[in-house]
């Protein structure tokens, strides 16, 4: 009897992950938060995944399912749940922290702006659960995790590691290599991007090495806060407008001239925003005959995605009020090459007879885009331009009307006589910027 009273009861050893959550002291309410927001961020990604992949009718492969953004927030998950286990301790945990910091921070920056990504496209109507799963993917998750990252006091890498970061994106363009195959240059959203294929990489390369060089350098380096916020500043500045191609810097070159009239922010319509707006109609509804407008062509960013889906024999106007723009526009977009495309420089409001001007025949037009800075307009242009587009929408049965609107510039919603509105989609243009694409049909 006495022994048994001596003896000690064995209780169930915890797990470690278990035993680190009783553990205050160990783990602060910081990496708690971290998790819950890394959870939230991986199912809701894979959820939208699903949609994706369910709406989809052709094309979508399991690749598709697995974009590097989708693999990134994994992998920080995974790294958030190993700070909480005895990996905390081992090499690979550093190693792999390194790597998830360096993916979601060039996610945010590069690939947002460069890579197709079809889940991008959230499954949802109200505006506000998209800006919630945008935002929490681009933004809150990168922010939480180089947060973390910091508070955690990563061993520092050595310079002869850096070539660790390259590890997964070179994993991951391999794979998608090798299951696109053909199709490989789809990887990236633009078309110049496709034809640039060696450039492309090349700016992907230098991207990695400069950010995880900057890291690096900054563990290593002893330095006040002040000094080291304006180093990550410049870093991120630089990354960002790696993403700009020779339009880009064009486009905004033009804006800082002539902003009254260009009407746009210094960074052009994203290619994601961009090949959206582009879809103003079903390719089999295209007649030899028919064609296509858009309104405010600027640099060619949306110019570029209307040809690509429809191809270089498609009939399309554009209408351009910059002279610089029209004269960057035929270069862009030469005669030899598209014979069908016709720039046209003049002022959107007298849009009925700048296309008769030009034997345009407004009876067979079966779409319109329009990029126009509706801001600028004063209320006499406003309802001559109007009054334009309601005659051509009602002579064209299934014509469709597609414009997009910043919402921090959105007076009132731009409504045309004739024309009912269809379901709006929201984005998050460059980065952070709220936007609706509009489509009105007659």
């Amino acid at each position: 009897m006495n022994k048994r009273k001596n003896q000690k009861v064995k209780l169930p050893k915890e797990s470690p992950f278990k035993k680190s959550l009783t553990n205050g002291k160990k783990n602060s309410l910081g990496n708690y938060l971290v998790l819950i927001i890394a959870w939230m961020t991986v199912i809701l990604g894979s959820i939208t995944s699903f949609y994706t992949w369910q709406d989809s009718q052709t094309g979508f492969t399991v690749m598709d399912l697995f974009y590097f953004s989708r693999q990134s927030n994994l992998l920080a998950l995974i790294v958030v749940i190993f700070s909480f286990t005895k990996m905390k301790k081992k090499p690979l945990y550093n190693y792999l922290s390194f790597i998830a910091l360096i993916d979601l921070l060039i996610n945010a920056l590069f690939f947002n702006y460069f890579l197709e990504d079809k889940n991008k496209y959230y499954p949802v109507n109200s505006r506000y659960v998209y800006y919630l799963f945008y935002y929490l993917e681009y933004i809150i998750m990168p922010i939480v995790f180089s947060v973390f990252y910091a508070k955690n006091k990563q061993k520092k890498l050595k310079w002869k590691e850096i070539w660790l970061v390259a590890t997964h994106p070179l994993i991951y363009f391999v794979i998608y290599y090798l299951v696109k195959q053909q199709n490989f240059q789809d990887i990236f959203i633009s078309p110049d991007d496709k034809k640039h294929l060696s450039l492309m990489f090349a700016k992907i390369i230098f991207v990695f090495l400069f950010l995880s060089s900057g890291m690096i350098f900054m563990q290593n380096k002893k330095m006040n806060k002040c000094l080291k916020s304006i180093l990550f500043f410049l870093i991120f500045l630089i990354i960002y407008l790696t993403t700009y191609g020779f339009y880009d810097w064009k486009h905004a070159q033009e804006e800082m001239v002539d902003s009254q009239t260009v009407g746009a922010f210094i960074a052009p319509l994203s290619p994601f925003a961009s090949k959206k707006l582009s879809d103003i109609v079903d390719k089999k509804d295209l007649g030899k005959d028919d064609y296509i407008i858009e309104l405010g062509g600027g640099s060619g960013n949306v110019t570029q995605y209307i040809l690509e889906r429809y191809g270089q024999d498609l009939k399309l106007a554009v209408i351009e009020y910059s002279p610089a723009f029209v004269k960057l526009l035929k270069q862009r977009f030469p005669e030899k090459d598209y014979p069908n495309v016709k720039i046209i420089q003049g002022d959107a409001v007298n849009l009925i007879d700048l296309l008769q001007d030009k034997n345009i025949d407004i009876n067979k037009i079966k779409g319109i885009v329009s990029t126009l800075p509706l801001s600028l307009f004063n209320d006499e242009n406003m309802a001559k331009l109007n009054k334009d587009l309601s005659e051509i929408m009602t002579k064209n049965k299934g014509i469709k009307f597609k414009e997009y609107r910043f919402k921090c510039l959105l007076k009132e919603i731009h409504r045309i006589d004739g024309t009912t509105s269809e379901k709006d989609i929201h984005l998050v243009d460059n980065f952070i910027i709220p936007i609706d694409i509009y489509t009105l049909k007659s």
